[in-house]
């Protein structure tokens, strides 16, 4: 009875110290202005009524004067959202000046692959969405691991979680999803993907990342059979899914998989292509890019 005590007593601590620890973290997490369209604070699920509403959280349409040819669809995380950058040195507002095409961008810092998936099966666009020529996916490694967990170990706001059945991707409704709303959790899962999967399970994870993409396209070749999908595989020097031989499979089911460095000709890497936080793109960058891109694709 003793040790029946001493067990459940030590239990009753623990849950304290989950408990506390994730609070001092959303806590401070709600002093980062909440207009910041990387720090989400509403439950996912409402999230689409403001995504829609407000505008906050994604970038609104560049280039709507653009009448003359099809639009462009971004999707991607922080690097394709333009993470700490302005409207107009952002990847689609500088794209849109280049190409002289309408580009809409549904990219959400801290998202990935599950995001564009999410988007796709609630038919999520803007009212003045119409038929795009190309959709562009900017790939990071790092987006492998945000399959698993979210990607930051404080975000509060629900996990976008799917799971492999039959080939195919089904949304996850397990109750273990809502302990992604502990900080402790989340910290734990993101280490031991780090330690298990990011290397020792490449080939399954890539075979998971092919899959995201497989689906995907066909929600645009079902409703908009003449759009191009490109992958844009951007380094940022901790790289290994990038380099993957997978992506040949891709190629060969019609997607476009470019390689960021091997279009600039020039290592995105370098610090003169990064801003200040020494990870995410600036606008240097992108202009780069998006000159290339236009050429390549014929934009």
């Amino acid at each position: 009875m003793k040790i029946l005590k001493i067990v459940l007593l030590n239990l009753l601590f623990f849950i304290i110290f989950v408990l506390a620890v994730n609070a001092i973290f959303l806590f401070t997490d709600k002093k980062i202005n909440p207009e910041k369209p990387f720090r989400m604070y509403i439950p996912y699920e409402n999230h689409l009524y403001y995504l829609l509403r407000d505008r906050k959280y994604l970038r609104s349409p560049s280039g709507l004067q653009y009448k003359n040819k099809k639009p462009i669809v971004l999707y991607g995380g922080s690097f394709s959202y333009g993470y700490l950058l302005p409207e107009d040195e952002s990847f689609g507002y500088l794209l849109a000046e280049k190409s002289k095409r309408t580009v809409y961008n549904y990219s959400i810092a801290s998202r990935g692959l599950q995001q564009m998936l999410y988007f796709l099966e609630k038919d999520i666009h803007y009212d003045d969405f119409t038929a795009p020529d190309y959709v562009i996916y900017t790939f990071i490694d790092d987006h492998v691991r945000r399959l698993y967990t979210p990607c930051n170990a404080n975000d509060n706001v629900e996990f976008i979680d799917y799971k492999k059945v039959n080939n195919d991707l089904i949304r996850n409704n397990s109750p273990l999803k809502y302990l992604h709303s502990l900080y402790i959790f989340n910290k734990l899962q993101s280490s031991i993907y780090n330690k298990f999967f990011k290397l020792q399970k490449e080939n399954q994870n890539m075979d998971l990342v092919l899959l995201y993409f497989e689906k995907s396209k066909k929600f645009f070749e079902k409703h908009y059979p003449d759009t191009k999908f490109v992958i844009l595989l951007y380094p940022t020097g901790q790289d290994n899914y990038i380099h993957s031989a997978k992506w040949k499979e891709l190629e060969k089911d019609g997607f476009i998989v470019i390689n960021a460095n091997e279009l600039v000709k020039d290592d995105l890497t370098k610090d003169e292509y990064k801003l200040d936080d020494k990870s995410h793109p600036n606008s240097k960058a992108w202009r780069l890019i998006c000159d290339k891109l236009v050429k390549k694709l014929d934009l």
